[in-house]
C-alpha cells in the first residue's frame, strides 16, 4: 500500500451528513491523516460517495477554559470493507474540503446546518 501522507492513530467522534437528510452517522476514527481519515460505520457508505462530516478534535487548556473544537469537512468515500464484526463496515475518506470552528462560532454555525453536530461525543 502506498501512502503520502504520515497517518496518526487517534479515535476522534465524528458524525456524517448526507446531503438532504438531517440524520447523523455516528463513527470514531481509527486514523488520520492531512488528507483523510478511516473509521468505522455501523451504517452502509457506498464508495464515490460525498458526504458532510463533523469531526470533534479534542483540546486541553491547563486554565480550564477548553474551547470546542470541530473540523467541518466535505469528504469524498474512496474504499468500504467489511468492519471488525459483521454489522460494521471500514470506511476510508478523503477530504475535499474542511473548515474548523471554535466555541461559539462552531455552535451558532452548527445549528443553522447541523442540529446534531453539537451532538459530537467526546
Amino acid at each position: 500500500e502506498r501512502r503520502t501522507r504520515i497517518r496518526t492513530t487517534v479515535h476522534w467522534p465524528i458524525l456524517f451528513f448526507r446531503n438532504g437528510s438531517g440524520d447523523a452517522i455516528e463513527s470514531v476514527t481509527q486514523n488520520l491523516s492531512s488528507s483523510g481519515f478511516y473509521c468505522h460505520s455501523q451504517m452502509p457508505i457506498t464508495p464515490g460517495e460525498f458526504l458532510r462530516c463533523a469531526l470533534k478534535i479534542p483540546s486541553h487548556d491547563p486554565s480550564g477554559h477548553e474551547k470546542p473544537r470541530v473540523l467541518e469537512c466535505r469528504v469524498r468515500v474512496t474504499r468500504v470493507e467489511p468492519g471488525l464484526t459483521d454489522d460494521t463496515f471500514g470506511v476510508a475518506c478523503h477530504i475535499q474540503d474542511y473548515h474548523l470552528m471554535v466555541g461559539e462560532e462552531r455552535k451558532e454555525r452548527s445549528r443553522r446546518s447541523h442540529p446534531d453536530a453539537d451532538g459530537c461525543r467526546s
